[in-house]
Order: structure tokens, then C-alpha cells, then sequence
């Protein structure tokens, strides 16, 4: 189960001040800033009365969240990508901080589990990357063509020469189309 917690005290005045976020001020029922908040801990008030709300207990727990999200307008909508806004009312039922949301965003493009498509004043729009994978009867026509090694199309390898050579001339020469090569996966 996914869950969400209430930082306070220092921890919550530690993750405000690096993201730059206003706390809560359980006390008097407002927002502060992570400046406000020293003056009155330097005044006698406790850091406990200071707050950041639903925050996730870790980095993972924010990126798992939000990655449940995408996968439910995928299953919903049908749609690989979504907006900031679509991604934060989907994740209304499970209340997460919508900056942490935006941090947890930022992570899994870092880590290319979801794509920037577009930036405006409006919104931004993620999309899960998709995977295409060669299907088995096009991978055994190379087989026939070029080497062992170079079959395995490791494209951070070496390619011997007179393979690429064969290989350019079979996929420029081919009558074969994308879809009947290729399968795609999200």
C-alpha cells in the first residue's frame, strides 16, 4: 500500500528549505515561509508545530505513486501521455503533495521512465516511453545475413564493417514495413 505522511519539525523545515516549499503552521492554520518558520522557532515556538502534509515516506514511494497514476489514465484514457493537472487529480484518492509530485516527474524522466513531451505557461505533458522490440522471424532473417555478434544488434558495440555494409543494404532493399518487423510495448 502506498502511503503518505505528515512530516513535521525539522524534517518537514529541511525538505521545505531545499525544495523551496511554504510549511503549514499547525498552530495558527496558515502557510509560512521556511524563513517565518525560523523566526518563530528563534521566538520559543516548537518545530513541531510546523508541518509539510502528505509528503511520501521516500523518493521511490513518490515515483511509485505517481507511476500508478500514469498507468491508470493509460487503462482509463488509453493515452500514453498526460499532463501535471490529469497525474494530480488522478491522484486525489491518495493525497501527495503536488510538489512532490513534480519532484517525483522529474526523477523518472531523469531516469527515462516517463518522456518530457511539452512544456507551455499552461501545462506540462509526460508520456511513458515506449519500447519497440524486433519480432523473432525478422531477427532470424539477419541471422542468415550477418555474424553472431552482430546479430544481437547491441548498438553500444562494435559492428564489424562488411556486417553493417549487408545490414544497410537489407533494411534500404527490404519490402518489409515497421509493423511487420516490430512489435511495440509500453
Amino acid at each position: 500500500m502506498s502511503r503518505v505522511r505528515t512530516l513535521k519539525g525539522y524534517e518537514a523545515i529541511e525538505i521545505a528549505e531545499e525544495y523551496d516549499l511554504p510549511l503549514f503552521d499547525l498552530d495558527y492554520r496558515g502557510e509560512v515561509t521556511v524563513e517565518e518558520t525560523k523566526q518563530f522557532i528563534a521566538s520559543h515556538r516548537s518545530p513541531q508545530s510546523f508541518a509539510l502534509p502528505n509528503w511520501p515516506e521516500s523518493d521511490v514511494e513518490g515515483e511509485h505513486l505517481v507511476m500508478q497514476a500514469f498507468y491508470h489514465l493509460l487503462l482509463e484514457k488509453r493515452h500514453a501521455e498526460a499532463k501535471l493537472d490529469d497525474v494530480l487529480a488522478t491522484l486525489e484518492k491518495t493525497p501527495i503533495h503536488p510538489a512532490a509530485v513534480e519532484l517525483a516527474l522529474e526523477r523518472l524522466v531523469e531516469q527515462n521512465r516517463l518522456n518530457l513531451l511539452s512544456v507551455t505557461k499552461e501545462s506540462i505533458t509526460y508520456q511513458i516511453p515506449r519500447t519497440i522490440y524486433f519480432k523473432e522471424e525478422f531477427l532470424v532473417q539477419l541471422d542468415d545475413l550477418i555474424c553472431e555478434d552482430c546479430a544481437k544488434l547491441d548498438l553500444d558495440g562494435p559492428f564489424h564493417q562488411a556486417c553493417l555494409d549487408t545490414l544497410t543494404k537489407f533494411l534500404g532493399e527490404g519490402s518489409f514495413t515497421l509493423k511487420q518487423s516490430c512489435n511495440e510495448a509500453i
